[in-house]
This record gives C-alpha cells, structure tokens and sequence, in this order.
C-alpha cells in the first residue's frame, strides 16, 4: 500500500515512462509490428514494484484477456479509462471484434 497520494503518483509516472520508452523504441520498427493501418491495438503491462518503491516491467500481452477475474468484456470496458477516452471502444469491442482482429492479423502474417 502507498503511504500517500505522492508515493502512488512516483509509481504512476514510473509506469508511464516505461511505456513511452517501450513504444518509443518499438516505433522504430513500426510496419512489422503494427501491421494493420488505421486501427488500434491493446496491449496489457505487467509490473512489479519492488521494496523500494521502483517499477519493473514483467511482460507485454499483444492480445490481454479481457475477462480477467470473471468479469464480463463489458463490465471491464466500463470500468476502464478507455471508456472516458474514447467512446468507441466500448461500440467496438466485442467477440465478432476478436473474430474480425484474428481474421485480419492471420491475413496480414500469411501476406508476408
């Protein structure tokens, strides 16, 4: 547990910076692994925050279960900042989205 407000802010920020960094250098390599134009991907992060207060980044998910905990797709979307952020999402996101998603990445790999 955080002793304050601030203490949790330095994890946050922490966590943000691994992500920018993470994505700053995945850019870099961008057309093979984001491989369809015009749509957005969702990645889970795994961390880890040791005794002293660091954050560690365990894993990426390029495809994070969204029934985590035996939640429903939609009651996790509702619960997500994705679901203030963009309105979209919680239209899009479906199991006929998945279906689609696997379609078209099976799609893209086999046109390599």
């Amino acid at each position: 547990r955080f002793k304050d407000s601030e203490e949790r802010g330095d994890v946050v920020q922490q966590i943000k910076s691994i992500i920018q960094r993470l994505f700053k250098r995945l850019s870099q390599d961008r057309k093979r692994l984001f491989v369809l134009d015009n749509c957005y991907e969702l990645f889970g992060f795994d961390f880890a925050i040791d005794a002293w207060g660091r954050v560690w980044l365990l894993e990426v998910n390029p495809e994070p279960s969204m029934g985590m905990f035996g939640k429903s797709k939609q009651e996790i979307v509702y619960a997500s900042p994705l679901h203030e952020k963009l309105d979209g999402f919680k239209l899009v996101y479906s199991l006929s989205f998945d279906n689609m998603m696997k379609r078209l990445r099976a799609a893209a790999a086999a046109s390599r």
